[in-house]
């Protein structure tokens, strides 16, 4: 047993050599290939995704751009219409702007109107001239004396929200004066930032701003190609409510129109926050870029929408991972399986080298130690029969016990020749037509002498009728002997021991039945292995070299049998030989049976 666990430890490291440290590195390296290909899938992902809100961003940028261009050429035509149609009335600057359609075509636009530069010299003139014109209540707003003037004097469409601005300074608020200033300037179109609603829309709470172009008196604007050299005469401007502006213009993004806000900065100032959409929530990374529109500067920022991109491309890395951790495994324990079996293959490859040496070895052990055990036999049987002179009691015992000695070396030396031509598949057996009956009492009778030694009550339950069978009676009566001796071994004395043969319909069973030791469940594996001996309180003083039942086994399965062992510990075994039962046995054999007993 010390050798096979020795050799079983080899075994194990050999498999942990062989088998698991390959197969682990083989996991690991393909665990790696796979986590960098689901790492290099999830940037792809994001890569899509970025390339998506940029090209979304991109055009949210140029529809902007574009949206506003067009309300720059509304301003721009109204302006040259201006300057060169001199004086302009109120119902003239209504068809002007009405030929535009701005409900329709431009529905982010709140309002177009005109506003004259005034100072203190002409203020009073100019409101006097108002009053005149149908504006009886025409008054400037906010009151106060101010360098200069710039009140509403026309605005389309002529709503109440809009109308009831007429009169309103815009350049008493710093924002719009601030953008006034450098349109005039630079003779541009300029936007302002966030303002205040108009007076008279203060219903109206939504983010406002406001686009200006300046106007020039007219008979320089045709001269002079530097307009800003000529007197100022006014501004057109155009009032945008933000959010009508940017969900017209949204309505052409439908994939980010809810995940994004515009900044009037070119930081992220929550204070200046000019457009918000309803899914945006201020929380989640965004993705930002700036833009100059109209010498302002805006800021978008997007959040990445998952629905941006289809769910198919968004579970492909998670598929990916899950695909390579599959393949890993099952990979990794393929080749576990196919190093196991090559490891396997060349430990039994070994083994069976190993074996057949040691069995040429056991055989030739084997031999010369029968020679000289079969030549003291017969010396010994010379002596008795007083071929060297007649022997007094004390001598005939010894030479007794001498022979009755060298009978269980030769029996051992039998056993051993036996178990080699066995395991090298010499052993073959001469059928012959043989009485079962018969057989098993003479099993029986030979070791009668060693169960009378230990007085156990030996009784055979046999069949009275001849039961004829084809087996090799040698080595069949060998593995029944083996069995009733190894009941006689492990049986404490005073015992019973029952050999009993009975026919099925299909088998005959040899049946032998003891009151020993038992075996216990732990030890039923190492039963039938060679040179097994099992540890019981008998195992000490039972002669014996762990051959037998081996022996056995390998017989009766020669004879296409098999033996079956039930046992409970300390109350007893019963070793069953099971052979198939020959057609030609008749049915009312084996039915009557006699018990016999010394």
């Amino acid at each position: 047993m010390l050798t096979n666990n020795s050799r079983n430890n080899r075994f194990n490291k050999d498999a942990l050599l062989l088998c698991i440290l390959p197969t682990l590195a083989v996991l690991a390296a393909m665990l790696v290939v796979s986590i960098w290909v689901w790492v290099t899938a999830r940037q792809d992902v994001h890569r899509d995704q970025n390339t998506l809100v940029t090209r979304h961003v991109s055009t949210l940028q140029d529809l902007i751009t574009s949206h506003l261009a067009s309300y720059e050429e509304v301003l721009r035509g109204t302006a040259a219409l201006l300057e060169t149609s001199h004086p302009v009335s109120r119902d003239d600057f209504h068809a002007i702007i009405s030929t535009y359609d701005i409900q329709t075509r431009f529905p982010g636009v709140r309002a177009i109107g005109y506003a004259p530069l005034l100072t203190n010299d002409n203020v009073q003139q100019y409101v006097a001239a108002e009053k005149q014109n149908d504006q009886a209540d025409f008054s400037i707003t906010p009151a106060g004396t101010r360098a200069s003037y710039i009140p509403i004097q026309y605005i389309e469409p002529q709503l109440q929200g809009n109308t009831a601005a007429i009169g309103f300074d815009m350049n008493a608020d710093t924002e719009r004066r601030s953008a006034f200033d450098m349109s005039a300037k630079n003779d541009k179109v300029v936007i302002t930032g966030e303002i205040a609603p108009l007076p008279g829309s203060a219903p109206i709470k939504e983010d406002a701003f406001q686009m200006y172009f300046p106007v020039y008196e007219s008979s320089c604007a045709e001269k002079l190609a530097i307009r800003v050299n000529c007197p100022l005469t006014g501004y057109v401007f155009a009032g945008f409510q933000t959010n009508d502006l940017f969900k017209q213009i949204l309505a052409s993004v439908p994939s980010i129109k809810d995940n994004f806000v515009i900044y009037d900065s070119a930081d992220l100032e929550l204070n200046k926050v000019l457009f918000s959409s309803n899914g945006y929530d201020g929380k989640t990374a965004a993705s930002a870029t700036k833009f100059t529109i109209y010498s302002r500067t805006w800021s978008l920022a997007v959040q990445v929408p998952q629905a941006i991109i289809s769910a198919q491309a968004r579970t492909r890395p998670g598929i990916i991972l899950t695909a390579g951790i599959i393949l890993s495994l099952s990979s990794s324990a393929l080749i576990y399986i196919l190093l196991f079996g090559r490891v396997r293959s060349l430990r039994q490859a070994k083994d069976s080298e190993v074996q057949m040496v040691k069995d040429d070895l056991l055989a030739l052990a084997a031999h010369q130690l029968r020679t000289p055990a079969t030549a003291v036999k017969q010396y010994i049987i010379m002596a008795i029969e007083g071929y060297g002179g007649e022997l007094n009691k004390d001598q005939k015992k010894l030479i007794q016990k001498a022979y009755d000695n060298n009978e269980r070396q030769l029996r051992t030396v039998n056993e051993m020749l036996y178990v080699a031509n066995a395991d090298a598949g010499k052993l073959r057996l001469i059928p012959r037509s043989v009485d079962l009956i018969q057989l098993v009492r003479e099993a029986g009778e030979e070791q009668r002498s060693a169960s009378n030694e230990k007085r156990h009550q030996l009784m055979l339950h046999l069949p009275s009728t001849p039961l004829y069978y084809d087996a090799d009676e040698l080595y069949l009566r060998m593995a029944i002997s083996n069995l009733i001796s190894n009941a006689i071994k492990y049986t404490p004395e005073a015992g019973k021991i029952d050999v009993a043969l009975k026919i099925t319909p299909r088998n005959i069973h040899i049946k032998v039945t003891d009151t020993g030791v038992g075996i216990s469940k732990k030890q039923m594996p190492d039963l039938f292995k060679k040179f097994s001996r099992l540890d019981n309180p008998l195992s000490a003083h039972a002669m014996g070299n762990g051959l037998g039942l081996y022996l056995a086994r390998r017989v009766v399965e020669l004879h296409n049998g098999r033996i079956k062992v039930t046992s409970e510990h300390t109350i007893g075994s019963e070793f069953t030989i099971i052979l198939p039962r020959p057609k030609a046995i008749a049915p009312e054999a084996g039915k009557k049976v006699t018990k016999e007993q010394e």
